[in-house]
């Protein structure tokens, strides 16, 4: 697929940044997948070319409703153990918030 998407990120408190991220796959009902750059530049606000993970949204059918998993991948890729270490800390911590924000959504 390989289609573009890009803009300000407009989660609280990270407006300042920039979101850029290149759609692999869009499988309605069954994946999402995307590579985006988890690493912010020396200003902080836009991504460090050259550096990216995978993001995939995977969709199961269970019963009594769908199993989301999210994965993302490549973190090896970031050549700066401190920026790696770094990366790790703040997308987990930015997928558990992301994961209870979906949850309230389906519940509402």
């Amino acid at each position: 697929m390989n289609e573009k998407t890009e803009g300000n990120i407009t989660y609280p408190g990270y407006e300042h940044m920039r979101l850029e991220a290149m759609i692999k796959t869009m499988d309605t009902n069954k994946l999402f997948a995307y590579t985006w750059c988890p690493v912010a530049d020396a200003s902080g606000n836009a991504p460090l070319g050259g550096i990216e993970t995978l993001v995939e949204f995977k969709l199961q059918p269970i019963h009594g409703g769908t199993r989301l998993q999210i994965i993302e991948s490549g973190f090896s890729a970031i050549p700066d153990e401190k920026r790696r270490l770094e990366a790790l800390r703040t997308n987990t911590g930015g997928w558990d918030i992301q994961v209870e924000n979906i949850a309230a959504h389906v519940a509402s």
